[in-house]
């Protein structure tokens, strides 16, 4: 595995790049930062001397609680301040840090400001919609005048007649016409075997993959590599079960029924009462036609205190019992002064 040389950057002069095993800037001559944080450049090289080998594989460098000096792991005495190393006095080693290729990142995060005249406006616009919000709860009742009506109604209509029909059972009520064979379904029967070809992946070796690189703490980056498994295509023939769709029959009727279908839709409307229900003499035979479905909408027109008009949707019971002139309640806007519609207590 190849051992590659870091850098570090000084915090003292802002020199970039300095040799990771130099224990001080190449620049202005400040020590190696007590924290140091090792890279790889671009142009990092390979590490094949052996004695720079062996100093990078003899462990993490270690800083001394002292004077902050830093230390190459085989040295026992500090070489800023003769201070023995002593790990309970806190001499520690630099941490060895892994890093993955298949690791995401860590993104540091963004703050956005807004600018004070931006706030300004932005918090101006959201208290003109709270205050907006708010004002438009307040509403108060107004008087208003039924000037006229409006209804609408239809039934749906259903017919009880004869169709023909197919099926494996004649229903009840149904009049037989013919009756046939036919396929009811399949049933699947084995019917020997066939040579087919699939392919499939097979490991063929391994290989030797580099997945990242590993800080040894000194100055020094070792490549990190994993064996993985080598896979090719290969064609293979293997014996299948054939199978054969067998019909099964059986007996089919054909068949009269009668059953209720649509027969269209009756509509009336007017704007006078009473409201009545469209009327067809085909509803007098019961056994042949009946009423599936009826519809119904009511309206008043409605005149306020301005003179203008408004067409409001109410409920049979309160369109019934109200009169043309008849002045009921509605609500407006107290700030707007929007028209809302009737009071809800009107409605129900």
């Amino acid at each position: 595995m190849a051992i590659k040389v870091g850098r570090w950057d000084c915090t003292q002069c802002g020199f970039k790049g300095n040799l990771g095993p130099k224990k001080r800037c190449e620049k202005c001559g400040a020590p190696r930062p007590e924290n140091v944080t090792f890279y790889l450049s671009e142009d990092s090289k390979i590490v094949d001397n052996a004695d720079k080998l062996k100093e990078a594989k003899s462990g993490a460098d270690w800083v001394c609680s002292f004077c902050s000096g830093h230390n190459k792991a085989t040295e026992i005495i500090c070489q800023s301040c003769g201070n023995n190393r002593d790990a309970t006095d806190g001499d520690e080693s630099l941490k060895e840090k892994l890093h993955l290729y298949n690791q995401k990142p860590k993104t540091e995060k963004t703050s956005f400001k807004l600018g004070k005249g931006l706030k300004r406006v932005l918090i101006g616009l959201i208290s003109f919609i709270v205050l907006f919000a708010i004002l438009a709860q307040f509403t108060s009742e107004i008087n208003v005048t039924v000037t006229g009506f409006k209804w609408e109604r239809s039934i749906e209509i259903e017919e009880n007649r004869k169709v023909i029909e197919e099926n494996w059972n004649i229903p009840k009520g149904g009049e037989g016409i013919s009756s046939f064979r036919d396929i009811h379904h399949y049933d699947q029967l084995e019917d020997g075997t066939e040579t087919r070809t699939r392919t499939v992946q097979k490991q063929v070796g391994t290989e030797k993959v580099k997945i990242g690189v590993k800080d040894l703490g000194n100055g020094y980056f070792e490549d990190i590599y994993e064996e993985r498994p080598v896979y090719e295509d290969v064609e293979e023939t293997y014996e299948a079960t054939k199978y054969k769709r067998i019909p099964v029959y059986k007996t089919k009727y054909k068949y009269a029924v009668f059953r209720w279908k649509e027969a269209g839709k009756l509509n009336a409307e007017d704007n006078k009462k009473p409201a009545y229900w469209p009327v067809d003499d085909r509803l007098d035979d019961e056994n042949k036609f009946r009423i599936k479905k009826r519809n119904e909408k009511y309206f008043m027109i409605i005149i306020d205190e301005d003179k203008e008009n408004f067409t409001e949707e109410v409920k049979f019971e309160l369109w019934d019992k109200t009169k043309l002139d008849d002045v009921i309640i509605a609500e407006k806007s107290s700030i707007f002064g929007t028209f809302l519609g009737l009071k809800p207590s009107m409605r129900d």
